[in-house]
């Protein structure tokens, strides 16, 4: 199956007091401007080689920064404990769900080595590799070189992802991998790469029934309700098949088919959450640290063609609330859609609001420093001084929106877009 390249032509509507710049009426001096200002076209779409490799330097620099500021946690207790559990002795019966997550913990033992320092390599490598993908998607999704660039090291610098540089022994990092590679397929058109995708996806985490939701928006338009909802559950079923075999057949300390997580969902949590601040106080916390400023930016472009149809996803994101209180990682997936929309917005921004909003963004991914000191009291993963920092960054960030888009100068004029068919010919159109 494959499916139209993004339709960017969206890029021309504008948001309060704006409207459709039209093709063959205007002045010659807001024709000239608008080409003078606007990012070029041919710019956004299917990245170069190079382009992808830049992309792939960026994420190991970047990644390597923080892995050397940061401390490393020790696996105690937890999560990790249970999966270098699984990785050291696979003959220990661990706590299910974790029990049912083999393909990173069976993939540490067949590499071999020490266990602690063969997953955080592993996980070091998924992502990495994570960054270019975004990379890829976010071009694919309508932006231009420097702006989907931009987006991929938020996400690699956000406290949320940060955190799993810190605590690496965790299946997360590789079902990253797995979400932004199953989104570049639907984007791009081999959405039938969802049904290994999922098969891979089905022994690191549950959330891969998930990937049928993304997939049903995007086919929805082409196929109708009934047939894309059809063709999404069949892409995940193989994923589906492999889940329940690994359930009826790999031991753990609970009943198989999902009895451990009963004490482990959020109606088993009040006290947890009451000791905290309250769930309405952890969301906003899991707001402003998860993507922060990115979250306002990606709200200006939810009427997106292609991001609507890709909203879909948040459902099963924000459905994984319901199993557990760790909302800053749950909600870290949404990230192929906050992101590639949340630049979708920078760079329609005339250039001197989008300079005031890039500032803003450098100053927002230095925040996990803030909860590194003194590493003794770290708390990436517990609301900490970043908190406070992020609100006041993302107040600012609304003030400055605000501002511009009530005085009209918010939104630069667009030129005429370009769209790519699939055989990648250019086919050029009037909007």
């Amino acid at each position: 199956m494959s499916e139209e390249t993004p339709d960017r032509s969206g890029w021309i509507e504008h948001g309060h007091g704006a409207s459709t710049i039209p093709t063959q009426q205007g002045s010659k001096i807001r024709a000239s401007e608008s080409l003078a200002q606007a990012e070029p076209s041919i710019a956004a779409g299917r990245p170069t080689a190079g382009q992808l490799l830049l992309a792939l330097l960026v994420a190991l620099v970047v990644t390597a920064i923080w892995r050397k500021v940061l401390p490393m946690s020790v696996p105690l207790c937890c999560d990790a404990k249970q999966y270098l559990t699984m990785a050291a002795d696979p003959t220990r019966l661990v706590k299910s769900p974790y029990a049912h997550r083999i393909l990173i913990p069976d993939l540490t033992r067949r590499i071999g080595g020490d266990p602690q320092l063969t997953f955080d390599r592993v996980s070091l490598a998924c992502m990495v590799a994570t960054g270019p993908l975004v990379y890829a998607l976010t071009r694919r999704l309508g932006s231009v070189h420097w702006v989907a660039l931009l987006a991929m090291v938020g996400l690699l610098s956000s406290r949320a992802w940060v955190y799993y540089l810190y605590s690496p022994w965790l299946t997360d990092p590789a079902a990253m991998l797995l979400v932004a590679a199953a989104f570049l397929a639907i984007v791009i058109g081999w959405i039938w790469l969802l049904a290994p995708i999922s098969i891979v996806f089905a022994g690191v985490r549950e959330l891969f029934v998930g990937l049928a939701a993304p997939a049903f928006g995007w086919l929805r338009g082409r196929l109708g309700t009934l047939r894309a909802g059809l063709v999404a559950g069949l892409l995940v079923l193989p994923g589906w098949l492999v889940y329940r075999w690994i359930v009826n057949t790999v031991p753990s300390t609970e009943i198989p088919g999902g009895g451990g997580l009963k004490s482990q969902t959020i109606f088993g949590l009040g006290s947890w959450f009451a000791d905290r601040g309250g769930a309405m106080y952890l969301f906003a916390v899991m707001i402003a640290l998860s993507f922060g400023c990115w979250w306002l930016l990606a709200v200006m472009s939810l009427r997106d063609h292609n991001i609507r149809r890709l909203l879909w996803w948040l459902i099963p994101v924000f459905g994984q609330f319901i199993f557990g209180g760790d909302w800053g990682r749950f909600v870290l997936y949404a990230f192929p859609v906050v992101l590639p929309a949340a630049a979708l917005t920078l760079q329609r921004l005339r250039p001197r609001v989008r300079a005031v909003v890039v500032t803003i963004l450098a100053f927002q991914l230095l925040t996990p420093l803030l909860d590194m000191a003194p590493a003794e009291r770290m708390r990436l993963n517990n609301p900490g001084p970043s908190v406070p920092v992020t609100v006041v960054l993302m107040a600012v960030t609304a003030v400055v929106l605000v501002a511009f888009s009530a005085s009209g100068r918010l939104w630069q004029p667009q030129p005429v877009t370009a769209s790519s068919h699939d055989d990648g010919q250019d086919a050029r159109r009037l909007t």
